[in-house]
């Protein structure tokens, strides 16, 4: 093993790699939330930095009405068919824990992408209220041969969870309702769009991308998320059989403030990107405070 699968193992093997927040002051405190965070949790280059820094999707906005938030993540990013650590080391085990920490608990799960296949697995089996899902697959057959050869300590032929490869029946079973949230020009996703439009129980909100698990932007998903069971059934009634940009959808879900500070910031990354001199993006960054500092003034003096 290099460093890092030796990082990766001491993290499976030493920390829970799960977390739960409790806020009795909530709208709705008998309401547990379970976010499972997807294997985009962490790249070669941020490994270190954000597996040390307890890191975990979806932390910074969560769904706020709720009593309790449970973080989940695969810290080996291998679709949770391992466990998430060392005791708790299979997809049962993972079922089991979340079935005690959320007894008494109306119970929303979401996630994005393998986070989201983990969202859908854990709502039916835990009779979740619904299920949010960004990019999520219902069938991972078409990954088996592909899986990183890392981490090396997996014995991937005898793994007993290789039986929830495929979830397309559990979920109709379960007739656990989804909200799916695809990337509609996403080559490799539309096998597994087909083969979840013959569930009942999913809606679909089709986004003009090709971004598989980045179908929304951030802030959006952020304000999906939250919107009321209503509001979010409404919303996708809305969009329904249609193919709606990511600019739509965050006019349609963000506040004019909101749309001005997002842009904002993605203006100043793309700026920060262009390739001249650091004293020249200074002085070009300086310039546009100052302007905006003289038209502030002069409209105060008017």
């Amino acid at each position: 093993m290099n460093r890092q699968e030796e990082f990766i193992k001491q993290f499976y093997d030493t920390k829970k790699n799960f977390k739960v927040e409790d806020n009795p002051r909530a709208e709705d405190p008998d309401l547990a939330v379970i976010y499972f965070s997807s294997m985009g949790l962490y790249s070669p280059k941020s490994c270190f930095r954000r597996l040390n820094s307890d890191y975990y999707e979806f932390h910074r906005n969560p769904i706020r009405r709720a009593g309790r938030h449970i973080y989940v993540r695969d810290v080996c990013q291998i679709f949770y068919l391992n466990g998430i650590n060392a005791k708790c080391n299979s997809i049962e085990k993972i079922i089991k824990l979340l079935a005690s920490l959320t007894k008494g608990y109306k119970i929303i799960t979401l996630g994005i992408s393998g986070g989201g296949y983990m969202a859908m697995l854990a709502g039916a089996k835990l009779g979740a209220k619904y299920v949010i899902s960004e990019s999520g697959m219902v069938d991972l057959s078409g990954y088996h041969d592909n899986f990183p050869q890392s981490p090396k300590w997996v014995n991937w032929k005898k793994d007993e969870s290789f039986k929830y490869f495929d979830i397309f029946q559990l979920l109709k079973n379960s007739k656990t309702e989804v909200f799916q949230i695809e990337a509609a020009e996403c080559q490799a996703d539309h096998p597994n769009f087909h083969k979840m439009e013959k569930l009942p129980d999913v809606v679909f909100l089709n986004v003009k991308t090709a971004a598989h698990g980045g179908a929304l932007d951030a802030p959006a998903l952020g304000n999906l998320i939250n919107l009321p069971e209503t509001k979010l059934r409404l919303l996708f009634k809305k969009y329904q059989g249609k193919k709606v940009s990511r600019t739509g959808m965050n006019v349609e879900l963000l506040s004019f403030r909101q749309l001005l500070s997002w842009y904002l910031k993605k203006t100043l990354k793309n700026f920060l990107k262009v390739k001249i001199s650091r004293k020249e993006k200074i002085l070009i960054f300086l310039g546009f405070v100052l302007y905006n500092t003289s038209q502030n003034k002069f409209q105060n003096k008017r």
